[in-house]
């Protein structure tokens, strides 16, 4: 799996329990505070992400109540990673 699609994978994975938690599992409702139709909504809950940014999914976690933080450090390695932490 790209470091793209696992940053999406972990970003879908908490709309769902954002969802879950903030609109207690109603998309519907999820929907309305996020500003999006409730198939999209959907869609990313169950890990269904072409056509969806890294970008778009923080808005939606950030939407539904959700600070999402970017962080930058110097890696041990010669090359650095991308990862998310929940």
């Amino acid at each position: 799996m790209s470091e793209d699609a696992a940053v999406k994978a972990a970003l879908s994975d908490a709309v769902r329990r954002a969802v879950a938690v903030k609109a207690e599992g109603n998309q519907s409702v999820a929907a309305k505070m996020t500003g999006l139709p409730q198939p999209d909504l959907s869609r990313i809950s169950n890990g269904e992400l072409s056509g969806y940014s890294v970008w778009r999914l923080m808005r939606v976690l950030s939407a539904l109540g959700h600070n999402v933080t970017i962080s930058v450090s110097e890696g041990d390695t010669g090359r650095g990673a991308i990862s998310v932490r929940q």
